[in-house]
């Protein structure tokens, strides 16, 4: 038989829930049984390279070499039925597991109590943030557990308002990489500490009230981030709620929830 389908999967077994055990190129010829295995797809036995036998669909290869079948059989970049079994198969194995062993990525919102030192104000804000998380094994590094954030707050903080003749603006950016440390696990639910490095950097703009000179203050900040938070899934997609504590110059506390996908 010859492949037609680029990174054409082998499977341990019959079956697309199987585990995948090799990947074969377009082109590439493999010996295979006659017999046909499995149902919707249905898959031919082939042999390995390494002596070892996995199951190919059916789709996925052509007659055998030197036939004009095989001669005439082009590599195929998808298959838009195919894909979507495999996409099938792959959720399926992925709800099989605990959902902290699942990787996700979604979108973010929460509150977050936030402050500075400024001169001559008392420099403290509930501001609205909101952005995007990725969580689960091998997000950033083979094998934790992590938790990347990325957050944004559009606009400068009320208080600016008292130092500024006209409506202040700016905008603060934040991200976290929390090593994750479950300690309550259920299948379909988590409970978890997270601690890692915090950096801020923020850019506001506003007319001195005294001078009506234009002030650009902006500033980078590097910060250790605290976490404790619960998660819970459904289906494909997940819920989770954090508080966090935050720790530079001065301390910042904040409220999280996430929604996230199976990815």
């Amino acid at each position: 038989m010859v492949v037609t389908t680029d990174s054409a999967i082998v499977f341990e077994n019959a079956d697309m829930d199987s585990n995948a055990i090799a990947y074969l190129n377009a082109g590439q010829v493999v010996r295979a049984s006659k017999k046909i295995y499995g149902t919707d797809p249905r898959f031919y036995k082939v042999s390995l390279p390494n002596g070892k036998f996995g199951y190919v669909a059916t789709i996925d290869v052509a007659a055998s070499e030197g036939t004009k079948a095989a001669q005439k059989a082009k590599p195929r970049k998808y298959d838009i039925q195919r894909d979507a079994r495999l996409e099938r198969a792959r959720v399926k194995r992925e709800l099989g597991k605990p959902m902290m062993f699942n990787r996700w990525f979604g979108l973010l919102a929460g509150q977050m109590k936030f402050q500075e030192k400024v001169p001559g104000v008392h420099a403290k804000d509930d501001l609205l943030i909101y952005g995007f998380k990725v969580t689960g094994p091998d997000v950033l590094l083979q094998g934790p557990l992590m938790d990347l954030n990325f957050t944004l707050h559009l606009g400068a903080p009320s208080y600016y308002d008292a130092l500024s003749r006209v409506r202040p603006s700016g905008f603060v950016f934040m991200t976290d990489t929390l090593l994750l440390l479950p300690f309550g696990m259920g299948h379909d639910s988590g409970v978890y500490l997270g601690l890692g490095p915090w950096l801020k950097y923020s850019n506001f703009k506003y007319v001195d009230r005294t001078s009506g000179a234009l002030v650009t203050p902006s500033h980078f900040k590097l910060g250790g981030s605290f976490a404790i938070g619960g998660a819970y899934r459904m289906g494909a997609f997940s819920v989770r709620l954090e508080g966090k504590y935050i720790a530079e110059s001065v301390t910042h506390t904040a409220i999280q929830l996430g929604l996230q996908t199976l990815y």
